[in-house]
């Protein structure tokens, strides 16, 4: 039974708290460094926080990849279609129709990373147990509402993109007006 410590905050009437098991079928890769290939068809998922490629893949579908030691914990990964994964990457594969994955995205990015900084272990290396993952906890709304809390962030998300463009071309534009009242004031005198 989930506790209530565990339970960070009231939810609506209709959300159930649980536990990640519940929903997902949680694996590890089998594969090592190895078995990339500068070649490779599939993406091939390490502790890094980018995929290397693999000539062969083992996992087929929509699932979610979680770096399991290094830099990267925390770091949570889409992936849908062919890929292969390393052995200390943990792969997340729907095992209920009850949790759209995306909304899972959602919510291990909200708070997995937090979750964990008390549960890490390593000192040189930070890396998390199978258990603390399978373990973790978190909100479940019904599934209509897990589908309007996914549009809403994406939308919330895409309004962030268009403002750091908008910073990134304003402090483009101040350096090169910059640049130029320099130029200009070195050029006159």
């Amino acid at each position: 039974p989930i506790t209530d410590e565990e339970k960070t905050f009231n939810i609506p009437a209709g959300w159930k708290w649980i536990r990640l098991y519940d929903f997902a079928c949680i694996s590890t890769g089998d594969k090592d460094a190895n078995q990339g290939s500068k070649d490779g068809v599939y993406d091939f998922y390490t502790c890094a926080k980018d995929p290397l490629k693999s000539n062969t893949y083992s996992y087929d579908g929509e699932c979610l990849i979680l770096p399991g030691n290094g830099a990267n914990v925390g770091l949570v990964i889409y992936h849908v279609g062919k890929f292969e994964a390393y052995q200390r990457t943990y792969v997340l594969e729907k095992k209920s129709v009850l949790c759209n994955f995306q909304y899972l995205l959602t919510a291990l990015n909200w708070n997995w990373k937090k979750y964990n900084e008390d549960k890490m272990f390593g000192t040189a290396t930070p890396f998390i147990k199978l258990g603390n993952l399978q373990n973790y906890v978190f909100p479940l709304p019904p599934l209509a509402e897990q589908k309007e809390i996914v549009a809403r962030v994406e939308q919330h998300l895409q309004t962030i993109t268009q403002l750091e463009t908008q910073i990134a071309t304003r402090e483009t534009t101040t350096k090169q007006l910059m640049q130029s009242i320099l130029k200009d004031a070195f050029e006159e005198g």
